[in-house]
């Protein structure tokens, strides 16, 4: 199943019952260096990545991307611990 694919690669915060119809959504972020054309693409970029990945690993569920580019960051793009903290792969399961 999806759940136990993701769990055998250390992804234990799936909620109970999901299987391979899940509907798992990706949104990825990235910091504000280079411009916000290029960011967008990066992020589709880092989604498109992520969801081959998945799929390598055998997930059947259908997968959804989206780059939401320098737009939603969770910390400040001013240092480099911020900048690294908002290049990331969030995943929505439903």
């Amino acid at each position: 199943s999806t759940r136990e694919l993701l769990e055998d690669e250390g992804i234990d915060y799936l909620p109970p019952g999901n299987d391979a119809n899940a509907y798992l959504a990706q949104l990825v972020a990235t910091d504000n260096i280079d411009t916000e054309k290029y960011n967008l693409k990066l992020g589709m970029q880092r989604a498109e990545s992520a969801k081959e990945y998945l799929e390598n690993l055998g997930i059947t569920a259908t997968i959804k991307t989206e780059s939401k580019g320098e737009t939603e960051h969770v910390a400040s793009n001013d240092t480099p611990e911020g900048r690294q903290e908002n290049r990331r792969v969030n995943f929505i399961i439903e």
